[in-house]
């Protein structure tokens, strides 16, 4: 029974990364979005946030099945806040040094960025996905990534063509 409940608390700690995984997406696309004057940098940015949000409710609901088979676990409020500062960290630059890539025309370095976020989503997915009873949800969101990755590397192709 122990290696059960181990289980289901490491589980839900993954849900829970994934689900703060999915917000910093999402920041950062509202983030480069708002910067951007670019029209179609914009839409992509606000079409990839919805979309992140969209895989945190997947998530979210995910989280909810798990809790109705008593198989999560409440984080306390500083070890959410300290994973999802540790997450931020490793994924983005601060919000600063994204405006000033913006401002100089280095739109392709933040796609850059974000290809590489959408990288590291789809390995952590990839890891989470066979530990996890909702399979074909995280199937479902590791291919909507994999989509991510498309569209962007055509967008940063595209800036680097009309440079």
């Amino acid at each position: 029974m122990r290696d059960e409940t181990t289980t289901a608390i490491i589980g839900d700690e993954v849900i829970q990364m994934a689900i703060q995984m999915e917000e910093t997406g999402r920041d950062f696309y509202e983030t480069i979005g708002s910067t951007s004057i670019d029209p179609r940098v914009m839409e992509l940015c606000r079409t990839l946030a919805e979309a992140e949000t969209n895989h945190c409710r997947i998530f979210r609901r995910i989280r909810s099945d798990l809790a109705r088979q008593g198989k999560t676990i409440l984080l306390q409020d500083e070890k959410l806040a300290e994973s999802r500062l540790v997450i931020k960290n490793a994924i983005l630059p601060d919000q600063e040094t994204m405006r000033r890539i913006v401002t100089k025309g280095r739109v392709s370095d933040l796609f850059d960025m974000a290809m590489q976020m959408e990288k590291d989503a789809i390995r952590f997915y990839r890891g989470i996905a066979s530990k996890i009873p909702e399979r074909d949800a995280i199937e479902a969101v590791i291919r909507e990534e994999q989509d991510h990755l498309r569209i962007l590397s055509e967008a940063r192709n595209d800036t680097r063509a009309n440079r």
